[in-house]
């Protein structure tokens, strides 16, 4: 699989990128530490991206670590160093709320559920705060991580929350059950720290079954796990390609795909029926720090410590 046309590239962050997501209805979100987050829409009939007339958002005062749409796409959440998580309305750039843990730490991880009734942060202070998406209420505080929490994921249903954190160690939970304690996880999943997890989605896990969870971290390895029906983790198999730190783990919306972005200034992509490399994607100066799909598979973004964010057709 290789690229039929050069990449896009998207220039305007004038720091690091850190994130990047993409909605269904064509717009495409980026963070960086430049404490700003943009906002492109795609024009379909080129391909081609332009900056919404509302961006750059200039909200946080403090890098901007993570960006994730809500499922159907009318409203984001980013996170910064600054202590907030802010939710904006995606048609208008106006914030609808602001979050913070009662530590007021630094965030570094948000995500919602799939069902759009949740959002969960993560941060600094090893706890992960779940809210009613509704209203700036947090429903409940997970506690159990003994350092920052980097990354947070969603299964398919909801109903497992996954978090990861620069101590190594991977935890699941289930927020909707109301138990504030782990429901299982992995101690040393990387032993240099994780820095990103995602769920394949549900309707693409292997046999139908058990959800298959990918980690990553600053041992250069990408890690997939199979949940147990208890709740914990068995490992399946281990990705060891890259020669950086991996930053960033994807997958695509059908399953069929993982992009793993790392400090080697590639992008790798696997196929998830026999976890083979497909291909390394290159053009980025230095680490590639995010990456993620456009909903229809068509499209690979990556955003870099080169500032850039870059745009891959998929053939």
């Amino acid at each position: 699989m290789g690229a039929s046309k050069p990449d896009l590239v998207l220039s305007g962050h004038t720091n690091d990128v850190n994130s990047c997501d993409y909605s269904a209805d064509g717009l495409l979100v980026t963070s960086a530490s430049d404490k700003t987050v943009r906002v492109w829409l795609r024009q379909p009939a080129t391909d081609e991206f332009v900056e919404v007339a509302y961006s750059p958002l200039t909200y946080h005062t403090y890098s901007v670590h993570c960006v994730r749409f809500a499922p159907r796409g009318g409203s984001f959440i980013s996170c910064s160093t600054d202590g907030t998580a802010v939710v904006w309305n995606a048609k208008t750039g106006v914030t609808m709320s602001t979050l913070r843990h009662p530590s007021q730490s630094p965030l570094r991880a948000c995500c919602f559920s799939p069902d759009g009734s949740l959002i969960a942060t993560a941060g600094d202070d090893g706890d992960v705060c779940v809210w009613s998406a509704e209203q700036p209420t947090i429903l409940l505080t997970l506690r159990g991580h003994e350092e920052t929490v980097s990354c947070l994921s969603f299964n398919g249903d909801g109903a497992l929350l996954a978090s990861g954190a620069l101590i190594g160690e991977l935890r699941l939970w289930q927020p909707r059950s109301g138990q504030t304690g782990p429901v299982g996880g992995v101690p040393t999943a990387h032993d240099l720290g994780v820095t990103s997890c995602d769920f394949m989605p549900r309707s693409a896990a292997h046999d139908g079954a058990a959800d298959i969870l990918a980690s990553c971290g600053t041992d250069c390895a990408v890690r997939l796990w199979t949940v147990l029906p208890s709740g914990g983790v068995a490992p399946l198999t281990s990705l060891l390609a890259h020669t950086g730190a991996v930053m960033s783990v994807r997958f695509s919306a059908d399953g069929a795909l993982l992009a793993s972005a790392a400090g080697d200034k590639t992008v790798r992509l696997w196929n998830t029926s026999s976890w083979s490399l497909v291909s390394a994607l290159h053009g980025h100066q230095r680490y590639v720090t995010c990456c993620c799909f456009s909903p229809d598979g068509r499209l690979l973004v990556s955003g870099s410590n080169d500032k850039t964010v870059r745009l891959r057709l998929l053939g």
